[in-house]
């Protein structure tokens, strides 16, 4: 007889919490490899012996935190991809940026600690993998057009985060939805003066 998970102690969570928040801070000031399970407990107001409860290490936190940013990018990814009959590019930044808005200062932090490229990277397979599951391509397709097709959209798309992230655009979240889905829809040309 299979019972019902039981809802995680609302101690768990706050616990949890505190360690994440005391991470934040501390990666916001430090990179990750100078992060102590020290320092960290301190800050949180734990006990080492607490942090290994729910941690084997600093990196454990990091893992964690990443893998749910991932897993909402690609939730954008498979709503926009398998639940709208046509792909809208509007529809699809205008849902990522309001995933991402939700994080903004996680995606910050992890920028000025220059783990934002590994995420990015992580982000970028996912819409690949989503990419190749919608329209039925394996891994090891031989057909190098969708494989190229979809190399260069999501590294596109996610390299135009990275830049926004990396340096200090005065350009908003939403300018860059309507950029991004003007260059999707038409490419560079529409960018370009007239001649």
């Amino acid at each position: 007889m299979n019972l019902p998970e039981k809802p995680t102690d609302r101690r768990v969570l706050r616990t949890k919490k505190n360690i994440r928040q005391a991470f934040l801070h501390l990666l916001s000031e430090k990179s990750l490899s100078q992060i102590t399970v020290k320092e960290l407990s301190d800050l949180a107001d734990i006990n080492r012996k607490t942090f290994y409860m729910y941690y084997s290490n600093i990196e454990d936190i990091f893992a964690e935190l990443e893998d749910e940013l991932v897993l909402k990018l690609v939730h954008v990814f498979e709503k926009e991809l398998f639940q709208k009959e046509m792909f809208n590019s509007y529809s699809f930044f205008e849902n990522l940026n309001h995933t991402i808005q939700e994080d903004i200062d996680l995606y910050r932090i992890l920028n000025h600690s220059d783990l934002l490229p590994h995420l990015i990277q992580r982000a970028k397979n996912a819409l690949i993998e989503v990419f190749f599951r919608k329209y039925n391509i394996s891994a090891d397709s031989d057909n190098e057009r969708y494989i190229l097709y979809a190399e260069y959209a999501a590294s596109g798309i996610l390299s135009m985060y990275t830049k926004w992230f990396s340096r200090d655009f005065h350009m908003s979240l939403e300018e860059l939805t309507r950029t991004a889905a003007e260059i999707t829809l038409y490419g560079l040309q529409h960018l370009l003066p007239q001649t």
